[in-house]
């Protein structure tokens, strides 16, 4: 089963800033242009001991891209990033920042640490 953070070492591989939550904007480090992913995870761990200790992590990956889909960036995602597991994509126009935002929604099953 691929792990969360196979997931997000595939995303980085693309070559497009990445951040998890959000970027920081500092005095020596802006927010960059578009494009650029942002990774998101709420994550359960059950079991009794470590042994049995299961994490299920839903996790989003998202896109943002001036004005208009970057189909080209969407297929990299699907192609080489989730090619292994299930999700949901979806598309919203951010007005205010004159964005659009593909997000992608799947669910991970692994081994507790």
């Amino acid at each position: 089963m691929t792990t969360f953070e196979e997931i997000i070492k595939r995303a980085t591989a693309l070559g497009i800033p990445i951040a998890k939550n959000e970027f920081r904007k500092t005095a020596k480090k802006p927010v960059p242009d578009p494009p650029y992913l942002i990774y998101l995870l709420n994550e359960e761990q059950r079991g009794d001991d470590k042994r049995n200790r299961i994490r299920e992590i839903n996790g989003s990956i998202e896109l943002y891209t001036d004005r208009v889909p970057d189909e080209t960036l969407e297929q990299q995602i699907e192609n080489e990033v989730l090619f292994d597991i299930e999700f949901s994509k979806e598309q919203a126009l951010i007005s205010s920042e004159n964005m659009i935002q593909t997000a992608y929604d799947f669910k991970t099953i692994q081994k507790g640490r």
